[in-house]
Formats: structure tokens, sequence, C-alpha cells
């Protein structure tokens, strides 16, 4: 039972590392921006519940777009999880080996953090989303991120 358990958490991590893989190597091409170790807050609102997830990801801004590339950083080694592409627009077009598009509706931003406002992706994902993005490092130009990218962004008060 215990083998079960560790080789199937380890052909999960391989699926999703390899997807992750795939994105950036689908980015030849693209001018992006990829900032590393960034603290992700995920939560999600309905009228049954609410949930929350902290994570370490990767984060991609380029164009319209926000690439997370997020990963379970609790454990040994970096447990990659599936991959998420943030855009303003339904008809972007799907980088290779991303799991989920969502459609941002805002996007907010406050000192050193970023909050995407979205819709869930349906099914147990459904309800009111917001995404926060937490640029803890040092050196970061959120304002020349955002103006280089062109995001309608509004000040979070």
């Amino acid at each position: 039972m215990l083998s079960w358990v560790v080789f199937g958490n380890l052909g999960i991590h391989l699926y999703f590392k390899k997807k992750r893989e795939n994105v950036i190597e689908n980015l030849n091409g693209i001018n992006y921006e990829m900032i590393n170790n960034i603290v992700t807050h995920i939560s999600k609102k309905n009228r049954f519940s609410i949930s929350y997830q902290r994570k370490k990801s990767d984060v991609v801004f380029y164009e319209n777009n926000i690439l997370i590339l997020p990963y379970n950083a609790t454990k040994l080694f970096k447990q990659y999880q599936p991959s998420l592409q943030y855009s303003f627009s339904k008809t972007e077009k799907k980088i290779d080996g991303i799991s989920t598009t969502i459609e941002i509706e805002s996007i907010m931003q406050k000192e050193n953090k970023i909050k995407l406002s979205h819709q869930g992706i349906g099914g147990i994902l459904n309800g009111k989303m917001t995404t926060e993005l937490e640029f803890t490092a040092t050196g970061i130009n959120l304002y020349e991120i955002i103006n280089n990218n062109k995001y309608a962004i509004q000040q979070w008060l």
C-alpha cells in the first residue's frame, strides 16, 4: 500500500513536470518574463463553502497572459501541479502543456501583491475565485511588468 502511494505521487509529479517543461518550450519566440518562487494564494467562495490553498509558483508574464506554474514546496522535493493560464480573453490561444485556461475579470495591485479575480472553471471549482500573487523578492519591479504587458490594472485599496 505504501509503495502505491509513493509511486503514484512520483508518477503524478513526473507527469506535471513534463507538462511544465512543455509550457516553457512552447514559449520560445514569445517575449516573456518569468519570476520564480512566488507565494500564491488561491481562494474560492460559493454559497456552501470557502476553500483556500497556499503554494509556491513560478509566474510567467507575457502580452495579456499570466501563466502560473505551481508546485508544492512543503515536500522534500518540488511536487509539480497543473499549470494555469490566466487571460483577459476567452479566445486567447492556449499554450501547449497548460492544464486550464481562466478568464480574468479584474486585476488589482497593492505594493508587492497582484490579485486576480475570476470565475471558477466549473464542477467543484464553481463560484467566485481569487488568485493572489505575493512578490516577496527584492528587485522585482511590478509597475514595469504591468506596463510592459499592458494589463488593465486597478489599485487595490
